[in-house]
């Protein structure tokens, strides 16, 4: 299952702007699957822990959990990106939050359920020489009754 995700995103160290533009998409009979990036990694979690270094011991391929944060003060539809273990790397950006409530709420018309894993923790460099550091993860939203 390895090589059929590397197979499906190749890794590029250039920066990018919206995950929305960006996105290499697979639409298939069961799934659609597309990768973005992680919101926030550069942030530090409530508990203190890095971010960035919960994303760099992460694995190609792990699974990790979407989760609604109904309660955020910024985003009222705010989704976690969480590890198995509960760690969080970050969010989904707002606009690929906004349209994942229905899916995460059980309300989708179109969608069953979604699963993310992580792809990669990379650091590229900015115009002014500074390294920012970027996380990629696969979401895979599966259709109703087709799988």
């Amino acid at each position: 299952m390895l090589s059929f995700f590397k197979s499906l995103f190749k890794s590029t160290n250039e920066p990018r702007e919206e995950s929305i533009s960006y996105r290499k998409t697979i639409d298939i009979e069961q799934f659609r699957q597309y990768q973005t990036s992680v919101a926030g990694i550069t942030f530090e979690n409530l508990d203190g822990s890095s971010r960035e270094l919960i994303a760099s011991r992460c694995r190609y391929g792990q699974k990790l959990l979407l989760t609604r944060e109904p309660e955020n003060p910024h985003d009222s539809k705010a989704v976690k990106i969480l590890t198995q273990d509960g760690q969080q790397l970050g969010y989904l950006d707002k606009k690929e939050a906004s349209d994942m409530q229905a899916l995460l709420k059980g309300t989708s018309k179109t969608f069953s359920h979604v699963e993310a894993y992580f792809l990669e923790f990379t650091e590229f460099e900015n115009d002014k020489g500074k390294l920012i550091p970027s996380c990629e993860i696969c979401i895979r939203k599966y259709y109703k009754n087709k799988y």
